[in-house]
């Protein structure tokens, strides 16, 4: 959805980059939420950072907030690390 109104919300990217951060939390909310137990909140956190990650990986910010380093390996690393030490730890419900 970020990018679908990606070219439309230029004026304010990096507001709407928080509503979709905003929506992706409620999406995975819903989506983990099963009567009688609890709402996954690990999944929630991991869907979370991924999109932040997803974010500054393509070149924008949510609100006004940048990366401090404009380093493109940074990121790169912190995406490939991410991807390989999450299915470690966290193995779902």
């Amino acid at each position: 959805m970020y990018l679908t109104f990606k070219e439309v919300a230029v004026s304010f990217l990096g507001v709407w980059a928080a509503i979709c951060l905003l929506l992706t939390v409620l999406s995975r909310t819903a989506g983990s939420y099963q009567a009688g137990k609890p709402v996954q909140f690990v999944s929630i956190l991991i869907a979370s950072v991924s999109f932040v990650l997803w974010i500054y990986a393509t070149g924008g910010s949510i609100l006004s907030f940048r990366l401090p380093v404009n380093t493109p390996g940074i990121i790169s690393v912190a995406i490939g690390v991410w991807t390989f030490v999450i299915p470690y730890f966290y193995k779902g419900d």
